[in-house]
């Protein structure tokens, strides 16, 4: 599956520390993608590849930028992505893991502010077996 953050100014960010929820599921087969509450949830037992990129706002000031993928709405060993944006440029940053999970589990990403709302900002994953 597939999910991309979505907003109809192409300018928009977040506000807060938050779980980001991506209301365009560009493919979502199982429908195991949430678009309410941003939570994957896994529908069998296995080792699942995730990956996330997210692109810090140009509106956002030159501070520290971070985000985690996270399991059961806890953190893993930190951030998966980090990056120290420049304030009035946009700022990459990307991640990917590999998560064990049991029938039931659930992941999402949790960012810091400022992270852009439009369809660069994508949360991505799948079972590998």
């Amino acid at each position: 599956w597939y999910s991309a953050l979505s907003n109809s100014a192409s300018s928009g960010a977040t506000n807060n520390n938050e779980v980001l929820k991506f209301s365009t599921s560009k493919t979502n087969q199982g429908s195991n993608y949430n678009t309410g509450n941003g939570r994957f949830t896994a529908p069998v037992a296995g080792t699942y590849h995730f990956d996330v990129n997210l692109l810090v706002d140009n509106s956002s000031g030159s501070t520290h930028y971070h985000a985690q993928i996270r399991k059961n709405g806890s953190a893993l060993s930190g951030s998966i992505v980090y990056n120290y944006g420049t304030s009035g440029h946009y700022n990459w940053m990307g991640g990917s893991c590999c998560l064990l999970l049991a029938v039931g589990d659930y992941v999402d990403v949790y960012a810091s502010p400022s992270m852009h709302t439009g369809n660069e900002t994508s949360f991505a994953g799948h079972l590998i077996g």
